[in-house]
Order: structure tokens, then C-alpha cells, then sequence
């Protein structure tokens, strides 16, 4: 980003303009703006409600913004994150050690597997057990699969559940 500067637009097809900040100081200007300042739910829901949901924090404005905001937080603090830094770290571990030596491998599938370990132990506390599999199997196919076919964004595509 630094060859486009700290701000500037982006025009992507059928998705219309979008504005980039990469200077700290305007996002965190923009991250602490009064709610009537800057709307951002609408568009969001048009462009990514398949993907988010109509409900998510990244599709409201105003008051239900601030009282989803409210929630999702603490989970995102330092001492929250700081929480899990041994759990990542051990699973971290036991994923290089499983890693080939002295051979290539692919490491996207393996970072892929790393990341469903993590947030199954860390975000949704899932214990191994029968149900283990399927569901993680159903979140990898979610988040590797379907999230990032570009047919996701298409309305016609799309299936209301």
C-alpha cells in the first residue's frame, strides 16, 4: 500500500468506490467518529450482507452498532488475546513439528489447518470428540471455500437460508 499513500480510493467492479486509510492516526480518527458522522452499515449490508449478515456488527449503524460493538470487544483486547497466546503457540508447535524436512511442501493448506486448530480450541472452545470433524470439515469448506469463490458476491448466487 505505501506506493498508493496513506489515503486513496479504489474502484472495484460492481462494488463501486472504496476509500482506504493507512495512516494510524485517520483510522483510529475514523474508528472513534460519533456515530452520526459516518454511515457505513447500508452499504456494507448491500455489498457483503451474504457474507456477514444482515445483523453483524460490520452491517450496523448508530446505537445497534454501539451495542454489538459493546459485546465483541472485550474479546478483542490485549488481555484477551493474551489469553490464548499458549494455546497458539503449543499449536503452532505441534503443526511445524508435523511439517516435512528437507522437502517442499504447500504451506497455504497447512497454515489453512493451523488457523481451523486455533480457532476451534481458542474462539469456539470445541473439544475433540465426534462432532469434531464434521464441523470443522463444514467450517473449512465456509471459510477456504465458499468465502472466497467470487461467486459469493453475486445476488442471483446467492441461497437466503
Amino acid at each position: 500500500m505505501a506506493e498508493c499513500g496513506d489515503l486513496f480510493t479504489l474502484r472495484l467492479l460492481g462494488l463501486g468506490s472504496w476509500v482506504f486509510l493507512c495512516a494510524p492516526d485517520a483510522v483510529s480518527a475514523l474508528a472513534n467518529a460519533p456515530a452520526d458522522v459516518l454511515v457505513a452499515g447500508e452499504p456494507n449490508r448491500e455489498a457483503f450482507a451474504s457474507l456477514t449478515g444482515v445483523d453483524s456488527c460490520f452491517a450496523l449503524d448508530g446505537e445497534a452498532h454501539r451495542a454489538r460493538r459493546r459485546i465483541l470487544l472485550p474479546l478483542f483486547t490485549e488481555r484477551a488475546s493474551l489469553a490464548h497466546v499458549d494455546a497458539i503457540r503449543a499449536r503452532t508447535e505441534e503443526a511445524v513439528h508435523r511439517w516435512p524436512l528437507g522437502a517442499p511442501f504447500a504451506l497455504l493448506p497447512r497454515l489453512h489447518a493451523l488457523l481451523l486448530d486455533v480457532m476451534f480450541d481458542t474462539l469456539f472452545g470445541v473439544e475433540r470428540g465426534p462432532r469434531h470433524a464434521p464441523m470443522r470439515a463444514a467450517i473449512s469448506r465456509l471459510i477456504f471455500d465458499g468465502l472466497t469463490s467470487p461467486l459469493m458476491m453475486l445476488p442471483a448466487l446467492q441461497i437466503d437460508l
